[in-house]
């Protein structure tokens, strides 16, 4: 089932089109808000702060005689009408799978615009051999290719005992999975269960915590993320945000003895100095003489025009890291403790969780994040989530709510060993998650090429995790809050603080 789209099938189709349903190529800004597709490049860049998608839409009606042909698109076509619902030609009777190729333009890095129109420029180390840039795509489908190709050579009629017997296969199995149909699927190999190691005491330990009783943040213990995330490629911080994180005393402060992180929407000259201190860190990532880029530091000084919105995001990265362990003189058994307070409005995201120290089984979320407290917008609903997973997009997670509020203190815990974790807010649980090897959807690590592996994985204990404390603004945690909703919050809620009175890390062996 080889399918191509010729260069004449692409312009025949545009010129045609008179809505996006109908357009081969369409693309679309990764930005603000929802955008629409458009049939040619975005007008307005600042739409695209996040990147920018083309996609392509392959044909999907079949001619039923040959799997491809000399000219590598005449055995298939498009429907009459839009890609759902519409019949196919009757040149090409059998309708087949609409297929979608994207590719995704990181415009900090290949992007900008100019007075002329929109100007891709390519980074000169990302390149093939045969000196054609590349882009990361995903080709998105649902097929076992190997399997396919199989079927074709095989099958020469239809029905093609091959795909009969693969699909009495999938019915005799949702059959037998029917009392639980949105069960998250199991890893790719069961590892072995997961023994949980004998406690030798009922003592916790203070292992690490900060009281916030000083006059100003104690940066032996915390360092800042600063930025929007281009700089690690992962633009809006892959979420959609909108907040540039910053070191700023407005925005991160210790007063009367609680952290405060403080999310502004600029103006004037606290506006004109956010804007100069991101100019300032696209020379510091994109400007270091071994790996010197102009067009990446232009690209993202352009985005600094249109920042207005500073909050803060710390992180022990730098000074402490935790795990539960096995061994007889070690932790089994961690605990985190956090006495928070957040604010309500539209678009505000506050969290406290945990990070990888090091990426042991793969990038996110190969190796897994722990989600002590988060909720958004009006702060009714606390989460405690963690991600594991493969790679992204082939992560996953597992969440609990429960309800909250704002304006009062709240006491955030999780617990944690090697094969399960707990969580609790105000002395109340509210949500568990245990290892895969223990519980259908439970946790596990899909790794990456080249990156080792273990049982239980991410959350076995040999992967230690660091804390993060930040306020985001906007996102999809949000619901995608749209950008004038937001700003009309943080005008409306001068004060849009998360507020933070402890940070406690206890071990018990």
């Amino acid at each position: 089932m080889k399918m191509f789209v010729s260069e004449s099938m692409i312009l025949e189709k545009q010129k045609t089109a008179t809505n996006v349903f109908d357009a081969v190529l369409t693309y679309k800004c990764l930005g603000y808000g929802d955008q629409v597709d458009t049939l040619g490049f975005p007008s307005d860049p600042a739409l695209c702060s996040q990147g920018m998608r083309a996609q392509l839409t392959m044909p999907s009606c079949w001619n039923g005689q040959s799997s491809t042909t000399e000219d590598a698109s005449s055995h298939v076509a498009y429907p009459t009408g839009s890609w759902a619902g519409s019949p196919c030609p009757a040149s090409h009777p059998i309708r087949l799978p609409t297929l979608f190729y994207e590719v995704l333009y990181d415009m900090s890095s290949i992007g900008m615009y100019t007075n002329k129109g929109w100007v891709l420029q390519y980074p000169l180390n990302v390149r093939s051999e045969s000196g054609d840039p590349l882009f990361h795509a995903d080709f998105l489908n649902g097929w076992d290719q190997t399997f396919l190709q199989q079927a074709l050579n095989e099958c020469g009629v239809t029905p093609c005992p091959l795909i009969q017997k693969a699909f009495s296969a999938c019915v005799k199995n949702t059959e037998e999975n029917i009392d639980d149909p949105a069960s998250p699927a199991k890893p790719p190999s069961a590892p072995a269960k997961c023994v949980k190691p004998r406690r030798t005491s009922k003592k916790w330990d203070l292992v690490f915590s900060d009281e916030f009783d000083g006059e100003t943040l104690d940066t032996s213990k915390w360092s800042f993320d600063l930025g929007d995330g281009c700089q690690y490629n992962i633009c809006a911080w892959g979420n959609d945000e909108f907040q540039y994180y910053t070191n700023s005393s407005r925005n991160v402060y210790v007063r009367d003895g609680v952290l405060r992180i403080h999310s502004r929407l600029e103006t004037g000259e606290n506006l004109e100095e956010l804007r100069n201190f991101c100019r300032s860190m696209c020379v510091e990532h994109f400007g270091k003489p071994e790996s010197f880029d102009q067009a990446k530091i232009d690209a993202c000084a352009y985005r600094c025009d249109f920042q207005e919105i500073s909050s803060a995001r710390i992180t022990t990265r730098d000074s402490f890291s935790f795990a539960p362990k096995s061994g007889v003189d070690e932790y089994k058994l961690i605990k985190v403790e956090v006495k928070l307070r957040t604010t309500s409005g539209n678009g505000l995201w506050p969290a406290a969780w945990a990070l990888p120290t090091e990426s042991k089984y793969g990038v996110w979320a190969a190796s897994g994040e722990i989600d002590v407290y988060e909720s958004a917008n009006d702060q009714s609903l606390a989460h405690g989530t963690i991600h594991y997973g493969g790679q992204w997009p082939s992560n996953t997670y597992s969440t609990s709510t429960t309800r909250s509020s704002a304006g009062v203190w709240h006491r955030a815990l999780v617990y944690w060993d090697v094969c399960s974790m707990r969580w609790r807010l105000d002395g109340r649980q509210f949500g568990s998650a245990k290892s895969g090897s223990l519980e259908d959807g439970g946790w596990y690590s899909t790794p990456a090429e080249g990156y080792s592996t273990s049982p239980n994985a991410p959350f076995d204990g040999t992967n230690p995790f660091h804390l993060v404390l930040n306020q985001a603004v906007g996102g999809r945690f949000t619901g995608s809050m749209p950008y004038p909703a937001v700003t009309a919050t943080l005008m409306d809620t001068p004060d849009a603080t998360f507020e933070i009175a402890y940070v406690r890390v206890y071990g018990m062996k």
